[in-house]
């Protein structure tokens, strides 16, 4: 069982470290849009269409929040095996 534990820690860390690269980047890449559609409206803008539309807007959208929830399950888990060494090393303290 103690084996697992640095296993599933690098795996968190892993996860954590592939996908905040990519939500940042998407992040941007939704902020950009987003200033696009400002000029778009106030008519300074090149663009004909406007941006993006409402259904991809809508799947962006979709997937910016299952990575959230993605985050959120990797950081209780980080946050459960954190709590599962420190309760292991305070019972080791307690029997020396």
């Amino acid at each position: 069982m103690e084996e697992l534990i640095p296993i599933f820690l690098f795996l968190m860390i892993g996860a954590v470290a592939i996908l905040r690269p990519i939500s940042k980047k998407l992040g941007l890449l939704i902020e950009a849009m987003a200033e696009e559609r400002k000029a778009a409206a106030r008519g300074t803008s090149g663009l004909s269409d406007g941006g993006l539309s409402d259904a991809q807007l809508e799947r962006i959208t979709n997937l910016l929040e299952r990575m959230s929830d993605r985050f959120e399950h990797v950081e209780e888990r980080v946050q459960f095996m954190e709590r599962l060494i420190d309760n292991r090393e305070a019972k080791a303290r307690l029997r020396v």
